[in-house]
């Protein structure tokens, strides 16, 4: 397949969620032919990475960006923005919609026929980059709420933080103003993240559902035995892995599911990757926390050494590790929202239920752990939905081309 469209993906950071997702688009669009490049503020490059860019400072962002640093130690200014301050509360991440990044002047961005926008929190000025661009075509792929709210990026923020409702609404409100003339065309990553938007300008758009790519060749099937060995678990017990960039995120709801496995006091190992933050457990069973892994080949023996991995997430969109769990052949367990809703398929490639038994999840897990799932099954299946070529055919013809 060959196109001679010129996309622009534009993130924050390469790192993270989105960042991998929006790496293994681009990766997937440059197998396809497609004449595609990243243009990111931070996060590290691989030797094997193609086409990356790091945006760099002009001489006017530098010194707005030291002003706006003097400004926040000196008075309490919040970030590179003079409108809010002291944002105090719970929450995951909250961004506004100023900055000092000027990412439409950018070369690569007159240069693209698609501005294809990911996770640009904190990143691109809504305004002047909307306004400028005008009518040029611009795909939004939205790995979280953020772009239909204000400063939040999970509904569930919205509602546990009652003293920054003003301000959220305030920054929803200007962001809206600011791409309410664009040439948008959205995409969700799942039926459940279309759901959830409350934004009448964001509601007009034309939008496509189309899920994240999957490496088919880094992620493989392994033998379990081996992979534990070579993890250094010895044991008979049934493994249960849970994985987050950090433990103590929670939206994850990594303690709810450790808070129902102790009740039931059953025989399991419990597995885990993500940063722990010098989390304290007070468990009746054993666990085992890798830290953070980078490499896909341990990832993959990770996947490959557990019976099952638990996504017990308030609130997600479509997790990497769903997928990662799947090609590698693990069944999932999760409550019945974001892209677990769409895919997870009870008693083939996992389980699911409900989020009013948040407190029962650990009777779903056991349930799970007694059942039979064929690995290359879960792995045929999965190539369907989640293989690069599927992925991207349907971004160059249903999305880039269309607009």
């Amino acid at each position: 397949m060959e196109s001679e469209i010129k996309v622009l993906h534009i993130t924050t950071f390469l790192g993270g969620g989105a960042g991998i997702a929006t790496r293994r688009l681009h990766k997937s669009l440059l197998d396809s032919g497609v004449d595609s490049k990243i243009l990111h503020l931070s996060g590290r490059v691989e030797r094997s990475d193609e086409q990356i860019f790091q945006y760099r400072l002009g001489l006017k962002e530098i010194i707005l960006k030291r002003a706006f640093t003097i400004l926040y130690r000196w008075f309490g200014l919040f970030r590179y923005v003079n409108e809010v301050k002291g944002i105090v509360g719970h929450f995951d991440y909250f961004s506004t919609c100023n900055t000092v990044f000027r990412v439409e002047n950018h070369p690569l961005v007159s240069e693209a026929d698609v501005i294809h926008l990911h996770w640009v929190a904190d990143f691109i000025n809504f305004e002047s980059f909307f306004k400028k661009l005008g009518k040029k075509k611009i795909v939004w792929t939205l790995h979280d709420m953020n772009p239909f709210m204000g400063g939040f990026h999970y509904r569930g923020d919205f509602l546990a933080n009652s003293s920054l409702h003003q301000l959220d609404r305030a920054m929803k409100e200007k962001k809206s103003r600011s791409f309410a003339k664009s040439n948008l065309h959205l995409i969700y990553l799942s039926e459940w993240m279309f759901t959830q938007v409350d934004n009448k300008t964001f509601k007009r758009f034309n939008y496509s559902i189309i899920p994240n790519p999957i490496s088919f060749k880094e992620f493989t099937l392994k033998n379990r035995a081996n992979c534990r060995e070579k993890l250094g678990i010895f044991t008979d017990k049934k493994i249960v892995l849970f994985a987050c960039h950090s433990l103590k995120n929670k939206r994850k709801g990594f303690d709810i599911l450790l808070s129902s496995l102790d009740l039931l006091k059953e025989d399991v190992f419990m597995l885990t990757f993500g940063n722990s933050g010098g989390l304290e457990l007070n468990i009746n069973f054993e666990l085992m926390n890798l830290g953070s892994v980078k490499s896909v080949e341990e990832m993959n023996i990770i996947y490959s050494a557990a019976d099952v991995l638990v996504l017990p997430s308030l609130e997600d969109n479509l997790p990497n590790v769903m997928l990662e769990a799947w090609v590698s052949g693990l069944p999932v367990v999760s409550f019945d929202n974001g892209g677990m809703r769409d895919y997870v398929i009870s008693g083939f490639n996992g389980e699911i239920t409900t989020l009013d038994k948040s407190d029962k999840i650990a009777d779903v897990v056991m349930d799970a752990l007694r059942k039979e799932y064929s690995p290359m099954e879960i792995r045929e299946w999965a190539y369907k939905q989640f293989a690069p070529e599927f992925v991207s055919k349907k971004f160059i013809e249903e999305v880039y081309n269309e607009i």
